[in-house]
Parts: C-alpha cells; sequence; structure tokens
C-alpha cells in the first residue's frame, strides 16, 4: 500500500508537472517571439520605420483637417505660434497625411527656435511627398539653424532643384555660404533671390552688405534702397546705408539713417559706433565718445568702438585715457583683423597729421591705416613722459609703412601745443 501510494504520488507529480510544462511553453514561446520581433524591429533603419507607419492604414479626413490648417496659416502670419501649432496639430490628428500641415508646423517650430522637432516634421512631409519643396526647404534652415553646414546645403539644393524660383531657398543658402566665408557663391546665391522674386527684401540687405564691404558703394546704396522701398522700417538696412553714406562722406544722409535706426534698434552697438564716426568727422567729440560709450557697454569687443573713442580722447586731451583705448584696439586688431575689419567703421586718427595730398586716401573709406593706430598711441605716451612706450609705437608704426618722421613732427606739434596750453602729461587723466 505504501509502494503504490508512493508510485501514486510521484505519477501524479509528473503529470502535474507536464501540464505546467506545456502551460509554460504555451506562454513563453509567444513572448518570446514579441521580444525578437521587437529587436527587430529596433534594427529597422528610422526612415525605413518611419515608411512603415505611414504605409499602414489610417483614418482620414482631409475635409475636417483644412479648416484647422487654414486657421494655423492665419495664426502663423499673424505671429500667435503656440496656437498655429495647435491647429496643425489638430489638422494631422483629422488627416496623419496631410502633407501640408507637417511642413506649415515645421516652418512654426523653426521660428520657435526648436529645429529638431522642425526636421522631424520636414522628414514626415518629405516622406509622404518626395517632391515637396517646402519640406527640403524648411529642412535647410532647420540645419543652417543648427550650423550643421554641409546638410544645410544639401537640403536648400534640393529645395531649388525641385522649385527653381524658390528665393527664400537661394537666399538661404547664400547666408550658409556666407558663413562659410566663400562671398561670391552667397552673393551669386542672392542675386538668384532677387531674380526669382524683386518683392523679396531679405537679399537685397545681404547684397547691400556685400557690395559695401567690397568698397562698391554706390551699387551698395542702390540696393539698399531697394531693400528699403520694400521695408521701409528695416534698421539693419538703415544702418547699413547710413554707413555707406559716411563712407562716401555724405555725412547728412548717413547720420540721419544711423538716428533712425538707432531710434528703431536702440542696443545695436555697431549703429552707435557708426554714428560715432560721423561725429567724430564733424569735428562734434563730445557727441562721439557718448555713441562710442554706448558701443562699447554693448559690446565689449567692438574693435572700431576703442580705436575710435581712443581718437576722441586724444583730440580732447584725454592722453591716458587715448592709450587705454587705443590698447584694447590694437589687442583686438591683432587678434582677429577680420572681425575688426567688418565690424564697423573706424576713423582715421592719423588725418589730422597727413600732409594734404594723403587726406584722401581711400583705405579709410574701409579701415583706418593700422599703422595710424600705433603712431596716435605714440602722440599720446610721448604726452604722457612714457618716452620708451613711444618709441615702441614708432616702431610699429613703422613697421606698416608709416614714415617715422611723420609720427616725430606730430609729437614735436603736440608738446608745442600743450606748452603753449600750459597743459603738458600732468593732463592725462582728462
Amino acid at each position: 500500500m505504501g509502494l503504490w501510494h508512493a508510485i501514486t504520488v510521484k505519477s501524479e507529480y509528473w503529470r502535474i508537472r507536464v501540464k505546467h510544462t506545456w502551460l509554460f511553453t504555451l506562454v513563453l514561446l509567444p513572448a518570446c517571439a514579441l521580444i525578437l520581433a521587437g529587436c527587430q524591429t529596433g534594427k529597422v533603419p528610422e526612415r525605413q520605420q518611419a515608411i512603415i507607419s505611414l504605409d499602414q492604414p489610417v483614418n482620414r479626413d482631409p475635409a475636417a483637417g483644412r479648416p484647422f490648417q487654414d486657421s494655423g496659416s492665419i495664426h502663423a502670419a499673424q505671429g500667435n505660434l503656440q496656437r498655429s501649432v495647435v491647429d496643425f496639430d489638430e489638422a494631422i490628428r483629422l488627416d496623419p497625411k496631410f502633407v501640408q500641415a507637417y511642413y506649415s508646423r515645421g516652418f512654426v517650430y523653426n521660428r520657435l527656435g526648436q529645429p529638431l522637432r522642425a526636421i522631424e516634421d520636414f522628414k514626415r512631409a518629405i516622406l509622404l511627398d518626395p517632391d515637396v519643396a517646402e519640406g527640403y526647404l524648411g529642412r535647410g534652415e532647420a540645419h543652417a539653424a543648427l550650423k550643421q553646414i554641409p546638410q544645410a546645403i544639401e537640403n536648400y539644393g534640393e529645395a531649388i532643384r525641385r522649385d527653381p524660383d524658390s528665393s527664400r531657398a537661394y537666399y538661404g543658402r547664400g547666408n550658409v555660404y556666407a558663413e562659410l566665408g566663400r562671398p561670391r557663391l552667397a552673393i551669386q546665391d542672392w542675386e538668384d533671390a532677387t531674380q526669382a522674386d524683386s518683392q523679396f527684401a531679405p537679399p537685397y540687405h545681404r547684397l547691400g552688405e556685400a557690395y559695401r564691404g567690397m568698397a562698391q558703394l554706390q551699387r551698395a546704396l542702390t540696393t539698399l534702397n531697394h531693400a528699403l522701398r520694400l521695408d521701409p522700417g528695416n534698421a539693419p538696412s538703415l544702418a547699413s546705408r547710413g554707413a555707406a553714406y559716411a563712407q562716401l562722406g555724405q555725412f547728412q544722409p548717413a547720420a540721419r539713417d544711423l538716428d533712425e535706426a538707432i531710434l528703431l534698434d536702440p542696443e545695436h552697438a555697431q549703429s552707435h559706433n557708426n554714428r560715432a564716426y560721423i561725429a567724430l568727422n564733424l569735428g562734434k567729440i563730445q557727441q562721439a565718445i557718448q555713441h562710442l560709450n554706448t558701443a562699447i557697454s554693448l559690446d565689449p569687443l567692438a574693435g572700431p568702438a576703442y580705436t575710435n573713442r581712443g581718437y576722441a580722447y586724444h583730440r580732447s586731451g584725454r592722453y591716458q585715457q587715448a592709450v587705454q583705448d587705443l590698447d584694447q584696439a590694437v589687442g583686438l586688431i591683432t587678434e582677429d583683423i577680420t572681425a575688426y575689419r567688418r565690424w564697423g567703421l573706424a576713423y582715421d586718427g592719423w588725418e589730422q597729421y597727413r600732409r594734404p595730398r594723403e587726406d584722401f586716401d581711400e583705405a579709410i573709406l574701409i579701415v583706418p591705416w593700422i599703422g595710424g593706430v600705433y603712431a596716435v598711441r605714440g602722440v599720446a605716451n610721448a604726452l604722457l613722459g612714457r618716452d620708451s612706450a613711444s618709441l615702441r609705437d614708432i616702431d610699429l608704426a613703422a613697421q606698416r609703412g608709416l614714415d617715422r618722421r611723420l609720427v616725430e613732427r606730430a609729437i614735436r606739434l603736440e608738446r608745442s601745443k600743450a606748452g603753449n596750453q600750459g597743459l603738458g602729461a600732468s593732463n592725462s587723466p582728462g
């Protein structure tokens, strides 16, 4: 009896164990299959996953989605960006394959400073319609915002191939080329943008800036005039045209443009600097210093502003402050001469010591004769009794092509003036 009972119990144990094993197998195998499927899905490229999801059957109601698309576009045009996103979301919910809603929302994300979200929307639009130029345009703008230059250029190019009249794509690619330091390609794209749409103001502004940087001042004025006809209240275009007038020596229209630009954008350091350049040329030293104080407080790395204020202090007999500013200017010139040249107009402080035949040296229209910076600092150091520092400055000026005899003559002239006025080196702090 005991043996039979033992056999019966053992048999029942194996029957239960086998039964549970089959149950375990029935549960485990489907679970493993799901896990493996998930692993395989994880290996599918992101683009392929998106295609799979887009190819799946979806419930669409294009007619219901259209009013939300239209409403979103109106809100975007009015600057109500968050409200427009809500409308585009609803349009996409009602019609998940609504191409226009995806790229419209992408453009809004770009404006909101969310380029990664924008790229996802543009990618979805392109997957739904590979020929949609707006998708490539927007994605190019998003990559440009992320400083992903090769991707930006590629996408702008794709947009242009699909829409050769896309002025915005030419303009965007031109901006990228400008950042790369390829001005010829940039100018070509901006010119193509104006050909594609003569009412699109931004490329005219960039062209005007480019022509001014190349000292093609009349051409710059013509282009900036057109930009301002299209967008009369554009502060950067007013500032640029004012600078062009100033470079041509037409100080009244220059001052008018720059005053208006400062009124529109009082925190634009370069406008204050360029307005001070005009004041220096007109002999309004205190007005120049006020503008330069503002420019430097707004942008402490504004090289020409230090040069200009140094010259202003020098002309007002404040030699200690002049030397301090010219020291700062020299440091910035040495660090990055390209940035120095591009930043703003710089007054030629050495002009007061030039011989008459040198007064119209064309080089001062773009950037001061760098030797003049050292020369004027040498004069100021001499007036402060710093003869060794003055001699070093004279040597540096001579190395940059300035006749050292002219610098020595200027020092004698200034010492004579200071002696007659009873000033001397003790006047340095001002």
